[in-house]
């Protein structure tokens, strides 16, 4: 995101032409650095002092964002949120698909937190093409989400079928084992991907991380804007914690790492051992490379992509709280970024008649 050329302030809640954008930013990263850095990225809203430098952040972002229209509104306003607060950000895959339709080859089995977008990383490195995780995962195959999560007009193989067809190779990123009964019925090879040595260990970092976007995508303004998100959030919550999408803050801990298990376990009875790679994404490339058919001496000897960190996850974690926090001003963004502009050219306008005169007076 762009920090000059937009002279912004903060005046009884609201814009004006006086400030600098740096000045506000500065607001809104302390707003931020409050929330990443609580214990478990749990805010019921902003402070009030807060409020007009998030609204000022969030506009800036959906100008930004409207720089780029080929990605997808969520997927800008992460990434331009996550330039101004100086946070890390980057996901695997490829929001447009592939050139051309092809058939999937990998499904991606495993829960979120287990290292699957490392993995997914990894074989975009070994020329698979898949689809990108969340929220990008929104924006690429949003249509496709609704379709499988919301209205049930195609079930889990049509949507193996049409990512095909979108030119993805790979899919089933933060889906939550949606895709492994139809991966098996259809002979694909599966991923079951492990980061934790214990259950016990996910189950804390799932509660502390993923489990914070799935709240926010249960509410507004995600259930009116992306129908599919919510009934998405709502499946995935509730097949970590016995059927019951209880908050974050709500879950048990021991359920979700009872689960976790159970899920592994179901995998590896369902899909074929011939088609599933279980694996440990610490023991590197050397199985991945053996999975997929890449020869040994094409197989990449630079360490093993490390993504979905919680340094990676706060910025979509801090952009879903954001737009739940301060919906209610979203219909306005359009009206206060023209306001922006129109200030902008005001300011310039003014200064024109002041800069003639000077220059008249310096001729004489």
């Amino acid at each position: 995101m762009s920090r000059v050329g937009v002279s912004l302030a903060l005046k009884d809640g609201f814009l004006s032409a006086e400030k600098s954008a740096n000045e506000t930013l500065d607001l809104a990263r302390q707003e931020a650095d409050f929330f990443i850095h609580s214990s478990s990225f749990t805010h019921t809203g902003a402070r009030p002092a807060m409020k007009p430098a998030l609204y000022t952040l969030l506009i800036l972002a959906s100008a930004s964002a409207a720089e780029e229209p080929s990605k997808g509104v969520l997927t800008n306003l992460v990434e331009s949120i996550a330039s101004a607060l100086d946070l890390e950000y980057a996901q695997p895959g490829s929001r447009a698909g592939g050139a051309a339709p092809t058939k999937v080859k990998v499904v991606l089995g495993g829960l979120a937190r287990t290292g699957m977008t490392s993995v997914q990383q990894a074989l975009t490195q070994l020329n698979f093409t898949g689809v990108p995780g969340m929220p990008d995962l929104l924006d690429a195959v949003g249509d496709e989400i609704d379709a499988l999560y919301s209205t049930g007009s195609i079930d889990a193989e049509g949507f193996i079928g049409a990512m095909g067809r979108r030119g993805y190779e790979v899919c089933g990123l933060n889906m939550g084992g949606k895709l492994n009964a139809a991966a098996a019925r259809l002979g694909l090879k599966v991923i079951l991907p492990r980061a934790h040595d214990t259950a016990e260990e996910w189950a804390t970092s799932m509660q502390a991380t993923i489990a914070q976007q799935y709240d926010r995508g249960r509410e507004r303004p995600f259930t009116w804007l992306l129908p599919g998100l919510g009934a998405f959030a709502e499946e995935l919550k509730a097949a970590i914690n016995d059927g019951d999408g209880a908050k974050a803050s709500e879950l048990d801990l021991r359920v979700m790492a009872r689960n976790y298990a159970e899920h592994n376990e179901r995998v590896r009875k369902l899909v074929p051992a011939a088609n599933l790679l279980d694996f440990d994404v610490r023991d590197g490339w050397p199985p991945l490379c053996k999975f997929v058919g890449v020869a040994v001496g094409a197989c990449p000897t630079t360490p093993f992509p490390k993504m979905g960190t919680r340094a990676e996850i706060k910025p979509v974690i801090f952009v879903f709280w954001l737009l739940t926090c301060i919906w209610p001003a979203l219909p306005l963004l359009p009206l206060l970024v023209i306001y922006l502009i129109w200030a902008a050219c005001r300011c310039c306008c003014a200064r024109r008649p002041a800069v003639a005169a000077g220059k008249k007076k310096k001729s004489r």
